[in-house]
């Protein structure tokens, strides 16, 4: 029985999709609250678009949840 729960475990978890995000192509040049400079990006998700920041780079998709 212990068997079977586990498979059943790791085929649900194999089964989950992680969402995907894509950059917009959108990007501004930002100052942290501590003083660093950082990159703020736009993401499109399903028609919804957000902005995070990263520090280096704007990354072409993010995963979202």
């Amino acid at each position: 029985m212990k068997k079977i729960i586990a498979i059943a475990l790791l085929s649900a978890a194999a089964s989950a999709h992680a969402a995907i995000a894509t950059w917009t192509g959108r990007q501004e040049m930002v100052t942290t609250v501590t003083y660093k400079q950082a990159w703020r990006c736009e993401y499109n998700y399903l028609g919804q678009k957000f902005w995070r920041v990263f520090e280096m780079t704007c990354p072409s998709s993010i995963e979202v949840q």
